[in-house]
């Protein structure tokens, strides 16, 4: 069975997560006996970081709102043969043909199921779309979906949604919203990301003796309601003093960034590190996915405002201190978290200006040793149950129907005092703030139509 793949992979920036997810997906089909075609920007790049692997050129959407939904009629128009089909050279037609010669087609995990990033909603939109027109079987896996969506979106994902087969997004918030676009779904169900599992057969080098604490932190400049040039030297203050209280050594490694240039994550890494006193932040290189997983192994504590890294560290058993900038950021770490029982850990970014995050980073280092045994102890259970998804999955991708079991979070553990008061307190301005950027979206788009 061959099966496309569409992830968000071959872009010109290189994302961590979002490679690390093609990876994951990549290895779990292939070990069901089903040969992957990665759907990429470039397909050159692609084979520098998987090698030999099947691959071809995905389909590029327009960025703006009526440009991306006057594309996607004109793709429909040209599947059921209406008038104004798309013209012979758009690229459309040899992504057609590219899923006419596959079995079925696999929407890979991320966060693109947003009107923020409209223009991949759509391009996964038309994939379902193209698919499911010609008779073969959609499911989505990993996906976040929200929180922000235009009612116009709203209506096109719930299209798709009740197209697939077998729908399984990564947080119960997610979950809660897809149930609402497409109503009746009997197999739309919650799981974890899926590179959840991916390179953990890796082992943690042995620790020396005497070595100080490792902490490895994922900084993004996206920093919510604080400026960049604010908030770089709130986190440097915040770690210097973790380090200062422990001795830890502190790894700042980028997630996201163009390769060989100082940019991204990079660049944002640099004003932290120079704004920090202590000597013990040390900026890395821009890591390849495997090298980022493989990273937190032997860590102390990961703090990451960026969604994979939380991911890496807990179902290696490390414990995280994740910094939401905004609802959207909240939603996802949250959500990883509660998979692990952890829901209600994460802090807003907005903390770092009140103290509350220091206080809440000082709570979780002293409380890392409960949260490791946590982790520990309910690892097993959700590996198994994310094996079983796969199988799940692939039997969809067959024609089966699907008969997916609910998703069961492990047991809460409840987070120290500290941490619930920096999330309680600021919590409510992420979604003021969501609520504004929705607005301001249907705006632009009411403007554009006027």
């Amino acid at each position: 069975m061959r099966v496309a793949v569409l992830a968000d992979i071959g872009q010109p920036v290189y994302h961590v997560g979002d490679e690390a997810i093609a990876h994951a997906v990549h290895d779990e089909l292939r070990a069901r006996g089903v040969r992957p075609v990665l759907l990429t920007r470039d397909v050159r790049h692609t084979r520098t970081y998987f090698g030999p692997v099947s691959a071809t050129p995905t389909l590029a959407f327009p960025w703006g709102p009526l440009d991306r939904e006057e594309y996607l009629a004109a793709i429909e128009a040209t599947l059921t043969g209406a008038a104004a089909p798309l013209p012979a050279s758009d690229p459309a037609h040899a992504f057609i043909e590219t899923l006419r010669g596959v079995d079925a087609v696999l929407i890979a995990g991320g966060g693109s199921l947003t009107s923020r990033y409209g223009w991949l909603m759509y391009e996964r939109i038309a994939a379902g779309l193209i698919a499911r027109h010609l008779g073969k079987p959609v499911v989505v896996t990993g996906q976040t979906v929200g929180p922000e969506l235009l009612a116009h979106d709203r209506a096109e994902l719930g299209r798709l949604l009740t197209s697939c087969a077998l729908v399984s997004l990564r947080e119960h918030y997610s979950v809660r919203t897809a149930r609402a676009l497409a109503p009746g779904h009997r197999a739309l169900v919650g799981g974890l990301d899926d590179a959840a599992a991916w390179r953990l057969g890796v082992t943690a080098p042995a620790p020396r003796a005497g070595r100080p604490p490792r902490i490895v932190a994922t900084l993004a400049p996206q920093t919510g309601s604080l400026p960049p040039s604010e908030a770089a030297p709130l986190l440097a203050g915040l770690l210097d003093g973790l380090a200062a209280q422990t001795g830890a050594r502190v790894d700042l490694l980028p997630h996201m960034a163009l390769p060989g240039r100082p940019d991204g994550d990079l660049a944002f890494n640099t004003q932290v590190a120079a704004a920090s006193r202590s000597g013990r932040l040390h900026p890395c290189e821009l890591p390849t996915a495997r090298e980022a997983a493989d990273a937190v192994l032997g860590a102390d504590l990961v703090i990451t405002s960026r969604y994979h890294p939380a991911v890496f560290g807990v179902m290696r058993g490390v414990p995280v201190f994740a910094l939401a900038p905004d609802h959207y950021a909240d939603v996802r770490l949250d959500g990883a978290l509660s998979h692990h029982g952890l829901g209600g850990w994460a802090v807003p970014v907005e903390a770092l200006g009140t103290g509350a995050a220091a206080d809440a980073l000082a709570a979780t280092w002293d409380d890392r040793e409960r949260i490791r045994a946590h982790l520990a102890a309910t690892a097993g259970g959700l590996l198994a149950a994310h094996a079983r998804r796969w199988d799940d999955l692939v039997s969809a991708l067959s024609g089966a129907v699907p008969h997916p079991g609910e998703w069961v979070p492990a047991p809460a553990l409840a987070p120290p005092d500290a941490v619930t008061r920096a999330r309680a307190v600021h919590l409510a301005g992420l979604r003021r703030a969501s609520r504004a950027l929705l607005d301001a979206m249907e705006a632009e788009r009411s403007a554009a139509l006027a």
